[in-house]
């Protein structure tokens, strides 16, 4: 997947959590890169999506083809509107998220939270009016390394640079490098499913702890979970 990373001209830059001097922003690929990637890696003919609805909402599934076998291989997730054409944001969303799921921009998940301060200039009226894209990304090792991000007027509002930043512990997985808690997380999800695991249980259970943390907004539940092993999540999670 080297060469496919994701650039920056197809990155889409959202902000959320908006305040009167902060707001945070969230990378999101943009829909027709996931379908160019498709082509382009697996041919046209080897892969389709589905959307379907389960408990009042709207999932999408991505199937890949094995050619070895002639097996159908398929992942899901569902989405979030953006407030315009409601419908079609939905589902462009979930079709965006049932990507990440098989590894199609998860990239982007690998930059810390993205918070820019912001000013008087940035809103009218009262109204925020400010919108924001990717200038400049360098990946590597499915890793972002650096970011800048710019706002309508090319006015640089934050950059980052791993190397500059990273943790020890960072520095550690790098030389060790192991199979993500994230990876072996939809692994057994995956597993469930095979197993035959009630599909509301087993929804509820992957989207609470992938969704932002309600103490840590700018982590997602399983980062901050202690211990974060599957199977282990999946006990307590059945037994609250």
């Amino acid at each position: 997947m080297g060469s496919n990373y994701i650039r920056a001209n197809e990155i889409e830059v959202r902000p959320q959590g908006i305040t009167e001097t902060t707001a945070h922003l969230l990378l999101y690929q943009d829909a027709r890169r996931v379908q160019n990637y498709l082509d382009d890696t697996y041919g046209a003919l080897n892969w389709q999506r589905e959307y379907y609805e389960a408990n009042s909402m709207l999932f999408c599934r991505i199937g890949i083809k094995n050619n070895e076998t002639g097996e159908w291989i398929w992942k899901s997730d569902t989405g979030s509107s953006g407030g315009v054409e409601e419908e079609k944001s939905l589902a462009s969303d979930a079709f965006k998220r049932a990507a990440v799921s098989w590894g199609i921009g998860r990239e982007l998940y690998s930059v810390p939270s993205i918070k820019v301060e912001l000013t008087p200039k940035d809103f009218f009226n009262d109204d925020f009016k400010q919108s924001f894209k990717v200038k400049d990304i360098t990946i590597e090792n499915g890793l972002i390394m650096t970011l800048t991000i710019v706002d309508r007027f090319g006015i640089t509002r934050f950059t980052y640079d791993r190397n500059a930043s990273r943790t020890n512990k960072e520095q550690d997985r790098e030389i060790n490098p192991k199979i993500s808690v994230v990876d072996k997380f939809e692994e057994f999800c995956s597993k469930l499913e095979k197993e035959g695991v009630d599909e509301e249980k087993r929804k509820k259970f992957y989207h609470y702890f992938m969704h932002a943390s309600a103490n840590d907004p700018e982590k997602r539940v399983i980062d901050v979970w202690k211990n974060p092993i599957p199977e282990k999540m999946w006990d307590w999670w059945i037994r609250n």
